[in-house]
């Protein structure tokens, strides 16, 4: 999941809320984990809530508002620009590693 426009929240509570709504929409796709049982010890996927790598955990992308009608064709060498390099802060390794990673080995770019 990418968090887009992410506001200043306290604590990160935006981002929290985010991330239930997110869980609460895949928690249907998630494996139901019998109580009790080692849900590590068996094939059923079901991540918890705090499961940083986990499909619902969201990646942000924080609101800017430089960002807002920002003509990237007027404005050489945009993708430096401090603003532009804190709002995507957290994005940009995590996408690329996602991006780049071998599925079959859960690896970093080669």
């Amino acid at each position: 999941m990418v968090a887009s426009m992410v506001p200043d929240s306290p604590e990160g509570a935006y981002l929290q809320s985010f991330r239930e709504h997110a869980w609460e929409c895949f928690a249907q796709l998630y494996d139901d984990v019998p109580a009790g049982a080692d849900e590590y010890g068996s094939d059923a996927f079901s991540p918890s809530l705090e499961d940083e790598a986990a499909p619902h955990h969201p990646v942000p992308i924080l609101f800017e508002p430089g960002l807002v009608g920002l003509d990237l064709v007027t404005a050489p060498g945009w993708q430096d620009r401090a603003f532009v390099q804190a709002a995507y802060r957290d994005f940009l390794p995590t996408a690329t590693l996602l991006i780049t990673a071998d599925p079959q080995t859960s690896e970093g770019p080669r």
